[in-house]
């Protein structure tokens, strides 16, 4: 949140008790204790506002005014907790409005429901409930006109920031406009004062944001470049920031928008300048969105567990900020209640950490936790999935390690002399590859494993088809906002996603489940998502290979090997580069969450070049007509891969295809030679290493 919302909560919260319902005059007495409310209530005495409300409410018993006001510094002497409580003292005083005034509202009336209207939209706004929020301020902005022109430019700015967090920021280019043409229309002469009449009590004759005052334009200057900087072009922030900065005194605001404009330039060395170069930061509020920031950029330059370490210290100072609400100084409740809601994204971000620096399971732990709060998010179940996958793959190069000997080949030998045999071993793929079923073990626990994965993935792609419209492949985010805002919280990353971003998601997904469904031993599913996979448009190479090799697989074991053989034709693979990645979801003005392609989950046994992918697409093939005991085209395919520089992880498994292919045809001499030289027949250089082993 920058510093004008939070100025909105403080300047916002006020009542207008200048008269009563029926239109009778506020006596001198009870503008005072009106005005001695408003003090207390700005010095956060509630308990003291409280008193002194209630004696003016036993004067004035029927004005709904003051029990609009009485219910909001209850509000707030709970810390801004009992939600439901404020709810009904709204509910209450519109009906007294509507109930007593009836048809005969005059402006001023008009001007109090406008206003206790925005004090629900600003409320649900600060509770993430977006779509009651902008429901309400859309209906405001419809009558924006008539109404005083500082509720109004307050009724804009909260619409914008509605829009800034649902990412729906063709919203916010009219209600900024507006406001443009309130300043340039109060340059040129005094402002129309709609209700003199019913000056409040609570205001004292004045606004803070009024349309003459410098801190308009500057807010104003700081809504337009967040705009650029969600909507772009950067070149149209840079103005806006350029003013900002150039103002006195330069506000952290200010700082923390030419940080982010710098990131998005990724420029990421000097956004980290500017962010230290801000002023002293004097809120708990600032503090978080500074350690998070800095999270999230050296999150993009790789830097995974410094990014960890500074999200977990945003982590600390949001604990103190949400357990200490009533603290003097800049910090007001409403941003304690928003802090606590920060308490999920930045335990996101820190198990996103925890992934990408290849710590799976504490990062699904953290992931874990965030469940009731991204439940929404498809990229939320994915990354799950994500760490079991890898918590399975490192649990697999555990195993290898420990049965990693001098030879990679031979597992033993028995027997001495002539009648000494040697006892050949699989490789690590295939020693552990398929997982036993389970026995008694429920989805719904969650466990990093890849029986939970399968459910997380299904989740992330029936979430994804919410986002996706069938006939031009956008996002319906009308028709998902309306099925989750209110019930979860609204990620940046679900928000702001377009049609490139679900596309790449959904191949991800489908190759995921794929996989897993392999492991698992659901070969039909496997086969079924592996050809969905490749049925897409526009299919980068290297899902496109994932594709091929899984289809191929899944077609293997179920004993159809003729269909396989056509998966694994070297040719219809072009490239195995991820031409397409998933945009990276994280903004550091916004607080959200670091996560982007986690890159690194496919090192390690992913070949590296294209001619390794299909030297390795060879040796699958001979696999495949070696079970149709079509030994000879088993062998043309195991020197193809050969010419092709196989990899040296690769080696291992090549050989032991070689061996049977030899001894399948009588060769036993050969394949002795094999053995012993542990190379590949026939007998020719691999990488420029005479004898190549699996060290």
């Amino acid at each position: 949140m920058s510093e004008s919302i939070r100025t909105n909560n403080e300047d916002n919260k006020e009542g207008r008790i200048d008269r009563s319902s029926n239109g009778i005059l506020v006596s001198e007495n009870e503008r005072a204790l009106a005005q001695t409310a408003l003090v207390q209530f700005r010095s956060r005495k509630y308990e003291e506002c409280l008193q002194t409300i209630n004696e003016l409410l036993e004067i004035r018993q029927n004005d709904p005014k003051v029990g609009h006001n009485l219910g909001i510094a209850q509000f707030y002497k709970s810390s801004c907790t009992k939600l439901d409580d404020l709810t009904k003292v709204f509910d209450n005083v519109s009906i007294q409005f509507s109930g007593e005034n009836g048809e005969d509202q005059d402006s001023a009336d008009e001007f109090d429901l406008a206003a206790l209207n925005y004090n629900k939209a600003l409320v649900l706004y600060f509770f993430r409930q977006y779509e009651k929020a902008s429901n309400i301020i859309e209906g405001l902005f419809k009558i924006v006109e008539p109404l005083d022109e500082s509720l109004a430019c307050k009724i804009c700015f909260l619409a914008a920031d509605l829009s800034f967090a649902t990412r729906q920021t063709h919203m916010a280019i009219e209600k900024l406009g507006y406001i443009e043409k309130l300043i340039a229309s109060s340059e040129k002469g005094p402002m129309n004062q709609h209700h003199e009449k019913s000056e409040s009590a609570f205001n004292n004759g004045g606004t803070k944001y009024g349309l003459q005052s410098e801190s308009l334009q500057m807010k104003f200057n700081q809504y337009k470049a967040r705009l650029h900087l969600l909507n772009g072009p950067l070149k149209l922030c840079k103005r806006e920031i350029k003013i900002l900065m150039s103002s006195t005194p330069v506000t952290p605001t200010a700082h923390f928008l030419k940080s982010n404009f710098e990131y998005l330039r990724k420029n990421y060395r000097k956004s980290i300048k500017i962010l230290n170069s801000s002023p002293r930061l004097d809120s708990n509020e600032l503090i978080v969105m500074y350690y998070n920031n800095l999270g999230c950029i050296h999150h993009q330059m790789k830097k995974h567990n410094l990014a960890a370490l500074y999200f977990k210290k945003a982590m600390n100072v949001n604990e103190e900020c949400i357990q200490k609400p009533n603290d003097s100084g800049n910090v007001n409740n409403l941003a304690a209640v928003q802090a606590l809601n920060r308490h999920y994204e930045l335990l996101y971000n820190i198990g996103i950490e925890l992934l990408f620096s290849n710590r799976p399971l504490p990062g699904f732990e953290a992931l874990i936790q965030c469940m009731q709060a991204f439940n929404t998010d498809p990229k939320y179940w994915y990354r799950i999935a994500e760490c079991c996958i890898i918590a399975y793959r490192m649990g697999e190069e555990e195993i290898a390690a420990k049965a990693q000997n001098k030879s990679s080949i031979v597992s033993t030998v028995v027997g001495v002399g002539q009648h000494q045999k040697a006892v050949l071993k699989p490789t690590a793929d295939y020693s552990y590859r398929y997982l036993p079923p389970s026995h008694g073990i429920s989805v719904a626990d969650p466990e990093p494993s890849l029986k939970f994965a399968l459910p997380c993935l299904r989740n992330a792609l029936l979430l994804l088809s919410n986002l996706h419209n069938s006939n031009n492949n956008e996002i319906q985010k009308n028709d998902y906002h309306s099925q989750s805002i209110g019930k979860a919280y609204i990620t940046p990353s679900v928000a702001k996603m377009n049609s490139y971003d679900v596309t790449a998601l959904r191949h991800s997904i489908l190759a995921g489940i794929a996989f897993v469904s392999l492991q698992l031993g659901e070969l039909v599913l496997a086969l079924e998502h592996s050809k969905e996979l490749l049925a897409l448009q526009s299919l980068p190479g290297l899902y496109r290979y994932l594709g091929h090799m899984y289809a191929a697989e899944a077609l293997i074991r179920l004993n159809k090997i003729n269909e396989a053989v056509r998966y694994l034709s070297p040719d219809a693979i072009s490239d195995i580069s991820p031409s397409v990645l998933i945009s990276s979801d994280m903004t550091s003005e916004n607080n959200s969450e670091a996560d982007n392609v986690n890159l690194g989950t496919m090192q390690g046994k992913f070949p590296r070049t294209i001619e390794a992918a299909r030297a390795l697409m060879y040796v699958n093939l001979a696999s495949a007509y070696c079970l149709q005991r079509q030994h000879e085209k088993a062998r043309k395919c195991l020197e193809q891969a050969s010419a092709l520089r196989l990899e040296k992880e690769y080696i291992p498994g090549t050989i032991l295809i070689s061996i049977y292919i030899e001894l399948a045809n009588g060769n036993v001499t050969s394949a002795l030679e094999i053995l012993k030289r542990q190379q590949l027949y026939p007998f020719q250089r691999n990488n420029g290493n005479k004898n190549i082993r699996n060290n």
